[in-house]
C-alpha cells in the first residue's frame, strides 16, 4: 500500500504549512516553468477555447504557471464534452474532471487548503 503522495512546497506554503513546520520544504522541488499564457492554444475549438478562459478565471492567483497549460487544456475539454453531453457523461469522466479541478484549487475542499494572504486595506501599511 502506497502512502499518501507528496504536496507541492507551493501549496504546503500556501495552506500555512511552513509556518508550522519550516522544515516540510523541499528546496530541490522543481519550480512550474515559464508565466502561464493569457490566450488559450490555437487548436482548442470554440467552445473550448471559451471554457479555457473560464477555468483560467477561476483559479486562485499566483497557482499556475507555463507547466500547468496541458493541465487546463484537458480540464477545458472536459467541461466542455461535459457541458455538450450532460446527461451522457460517464462516470468515470465526471470522476476525472472533479480531480483535475481540485488540482487546480477548484472545489471549495481543496480552496479551503490554501492560506493566501489578502491585500491590505491601507496601502501604506507594511
Amino acid at each position: 500500500m502506497a502512502g499518501r503522495p507528496r504536496k507541492a512546497t507551493k501549496v504546503l506554503e500556501l495552506s500555512g504549512a511552513h509556518k508550522k513546520n519550516p522544515n516540510r520544504s523541499r528546496p530541490n522541488e522543481p519550480d512550474g516553468n515559464g508565466i502561464f499564457p493569457s490566450v488559450p492554444p490555437s487548436h482548442l475549438n470554440e467552445d473550448q477555447h471559451r471554457h479555457w478562459l473560464e477555468i483560467v478565471a477561476m483559479v486562485p492567483a499566483g497557482v499556475l504557471t507555463g507547466s500547468d497549460i496541458m493541465a487546463v487544456e484537458l480540464l477545458a475539454v472536459l467541461v466542455t464534452e461535459w457541458r455538450n453531453n450532460y446527461y451522457e457523461f460517464p462516470a468515470s469522466k465526471l470522476a476525472r474532471l472533479s480531480i483535475e479541478m481540485g488540482r487546480l484549487g477548484l472545489s471549495p475542499t481543496d480552496r479551503a487548503k490554501l492560506s493566501i494572504e489578502k491585500p491590505s486595506a491601507n496601502k501604506f501599511a507594511s
